[in-house]
Protein backbone atom coordinates (compact mmCIF):
# COMPACT_ATOMS: atom_id res chain seq x y z
CA UNK A 1 0.00 0.00 0.00
CA UNK A 2 1.30 3.10 -0.69
CA UNK A 3 0.31 6.69 1.14
CA UNK A 4 1.66 9.90 2.40
CA UNK A 5 0.98 9.92 6.18
CA UNK A 6 -0.37 13.60 5.84
CA UNK A 7 -2.77 12.50 3.29
CA UNK A 8 -4.48 9.14 4.51
CA UNK A 9 -7.09 9.55 2.09
CA UNK A 10 -5.03 9.22 -0.88
CA UNK A 11 -3.68 5.66 -0.20
CA UNK A 12 -4.15 3.19 -3.41
CA UNK A 13 -3.30 -0.28 -3.43
CA UNK A 14 -0.08 -1.04 -4.82
CA UNK A 15 -0.77 -2.25 -8.29
CA UNK A 16 -4.37 -1.01 -8.49
CA UNK A 17 -3.42 0.21 -12.05
CA UNK A 18 -6.70 -0.40 -14.44
CA UNK A 19 -5.31 0.41 -17.52
CA UNK A 20 -4.45 -3.08 -18.83
CA UNK A 21 -8.06 -4.97 -17.75
CA UNK A 22 -10.04 -1.99 -18.93
CA UNK A 23 -7.97 -2.63 -22.87
CA UNK A 24 -8.30 -5.98 -22.40
CA UNK A 25 -12.20 -5.61 -21.45
CA UNK A 26 -12.81 -2.88 -24.10
CA UNK A 27 -11.03 -5.37 -26.89
CA UNK A 28 -12.56 -8.53 -25.68
CA UNK A 29 -16.14 -6.90 -26.01
CA UNK A 30 -15.39 -5.27 -29.07
CA UNK A 31 -15.03 -9.22 -30.49
CA UNK A 32 -17.77 -9.88 -28.81
CA UNK A 33 -19.90 -7.56 -30.74
CA UNK A 34 -17.96 -8.88 -34.07
CA UNK A 35 -19.87 -12.24 -32.81
CA UNK A 36 -22.91 -11.09 -32.67
CA UNK A 37 -23.12 -9.18 -35.85
CA UNK A 38 -22.09 -11.97 -37.34
CA UNK A 39 -24.52 -14.63 -36.06
CA UNK A 40 -27.12 -11.86 -36.72
CA UNK A 41 -26.33 -11.55 -40.30
CA UNK A 42 -25.88 -15.37 -40.90
CA UNK A 43 -29.42 -16.32 -39.21
CA UNK A 44 -30.94 -13.43 -41.30
CA UNK A 45 -29.20 -14.58 -44.37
Amino acid sequence: MRHDPADPDGARIAGSDWFLPGLFAFIGGAFLLAGVVVVLVAALW
